[in-house]
Order: C-alpha cells, then sequence, then structure tokens
C-alpha cells in the first residue's frame, strides 16, 4: 500500500543490509528493488518515467559512498549465492535463538553443505545463542557485519550488532 514507508525509511542502511542478506541466503531468487543495489531511497512507480511523473532511479546515488558500499554488498551478496550453487536446491531449516524478537535464524543444507545464517533485525546490539540440530565444533565465516561467534558444540554463541549479520559454513 502507498502509505507504507519504504523498508529504507524504516530500517536504515544497515537494516537494508540485514534484509539483503536474509534475500540471498533464503530459498527462492533473490529480488533487488529498483535501485536499491546503489542506495536510492527515492520513491519509485511502475508509473513513472524520466520524461513524465518522476519516480525513477536516481541514478547519481551510484557516485556516493553510500551507493558504492552498496554495489559492493550486492556484489558480495551475489558472490556469495553464485559460489554455493547448492542454496538454490537446499533445505531451509528454522532455527530456536534465545531473542527471537530481533533475531533471524535459519540453516541450508543439502547432503554435502551447512550454512547457519543470523540476521539481527533491531537496531540495538544483542548477545544470544541459538539452537543448532547436532553438536559441531567447527565453522567458517563467509560474510558478516562485525559478528562475534563460537561454537562450543551446541549452542552457537553470537554476539552481533544492531543490523548485524554472519553467515556461517559448518
Amino acid at each position: 500500500s502507498d502509505d507504507r514507508k519504504p523498508v529504507w525509511e524504516v530500517f536504515g542502511y544497515d537494516g537494508v543490509n540485514a534484509a539483503l542478506v536474509m534475500n540471498y541466503t533464503i530459498d527462492g531468487i533473490p529480488f533487488l528493488y529498483n535501485g536499491n543495489e546503489i542506495a536510492d531511497g527515492t520513491r519509485h512507480s511502475i508509473w513513472g518515467n524520466r520524461d513524465f511523473g518522476g519516480f525513477c532511479i536516481d541514478w547519481s546515488k551510484a557516485d556516493t559512498e553510500d551507493g558504492k558500499a552498496r554495489l559492493e554488498f550486492i556484489r558480495q551478496a551475489v558472490h556469495l549465492r553464485k559460489s554455493n550453487p547448492w542454496l538454490e536446491t537446499a533445505e531451509v531449516v528454522w532455527l530456536d535463538n534465545s531473542a527471537p524478537d530481533a533475531l533471524v535464524t535459519f540453516l541450508r543444507k543439502d547432503k554435502e553443505n551447512t550454512m547457519i545464517i543470523a540476521a539481527n533485525l533491531k537496531g540495538n546490539d544483542l548477545n544470544a545463542t541459538v539452537s543448532l540440530p547436532y553438536h559441531t565444533t567447527n565453522f567458517k565465516s563467509v560474510f558478516s557485519r562485525n559478528a562475534d561467534l563460537s561454537i562450543n558444540g551446541q549452542p552457537l554463541s553470537l554476539k552481533l550488532p544492531g543490523y548485524g549479520f554472519a553467515v556461517v559454513q559448518i
């Protein structure tokens, strides 16, 4: 509906990045909204164009620091997805955590690969634990924003800043 605020107004730059991490690691085809790849926060319309009505992508945002950083972020997310083609068909397992009002956690797995995704969807720092379906002590961080993780069997302990995220291969 037109009376809702756009996601970048509600969550800000870092919040959009946390949502994009989920978008590129959850099942299905990643969706990138108009101008999101360059941090364009203007409203858009399928009915608008540059000659009539406006509501077009503001491509000048591509030359800003935020625009350049977002484009690099998108490139990293695309690289993550492309370098792990198994994510296209991997099972999604939602994981319980100790901060369900702020933290979204899920696991992606197939016969040979497992990845844990955690995204703090609130602006506050958090310390949390995540219940894992099995015991593990090995992990490799593949994409994160200021995440501090430790696994000593079960559960996973993590510290994330506001809108922080972690993608971990186990």
